[in-house]
């Protein structure tokens, strides 16, 4: 019974794996047509170097205790927030040492934004050996983020439309 349980979760993952990225079409943090005041903010995960199998598959990503986005490898998302100061949560499945099943981590960081500034946040992966891979949110300048984006695929509307490369 435990291998087909097991089976099934690493279909199931196989198949989320592969996924793109997609990210909210509503959030509380989101500017109004009507709003002037806000910040525009990419978010990048570059391409890992090695596969880390369960931690592979999108990240997710809160802010406001809302889910944001998911983010898949090698992509970057654009997003409109109208909040000055706020935190941005990451959630991935990591597998640990002393657990048969793949579980739930976090890392948290919190960003000021300020209206009418661009800013430039990487998912930096952190493997922690027997604890687990997680994705903490750094701030970069926006010389880092272009070098970045060289290699990274723009998802999401906004994204598509005002890509990095743009803001050479």
């Amino acid at each position: 019974m435990r291998t087909i349980k097991t089976m099934a979760y690493a279909a199931v993952l196989a198949a989320t794996g592969c996924a793109g990225s997609m990210v909210a079409e509503r959030h509380s943090l989101y500017p109004t047509q009507a709003d002037t005041d806000y910040a525009r903010v990419y978010i990048m995960r570059p391409q890992a170097q090695r596969t880390r199998g369960v931690a592979d598959s999108p990240v997710n990503i809160e802010v406001a205790r809302e889910k944001l986005a998911e983010l898949a490898q090698g992509e970057y998302i654009l997003v409109y927030i109208k909040s000055p100061a706020t935190d941005l949560v990451t959630r991935n499945l990591t597998n640990l040492t002393t657990k048969p099943m793949p579980i739930e981590v976090w890392r948290a960081r919190h960003f000021n934004f300020e209206t009418g500034q661009d800013y430039f946040i990487v998912l930096r992966q952190d493997y922690e050996e027997f604890r687990g891979i997680y994705y903490i949110p750094e701030a970069v300048d926006k010389t880092q983020a272009l070098q970045l984006a060289e290699h990274l695929k723009a998802a999401g509307p906004l994204a598509t439309q005002r890509p990095l490369a743009a803001l050479q």
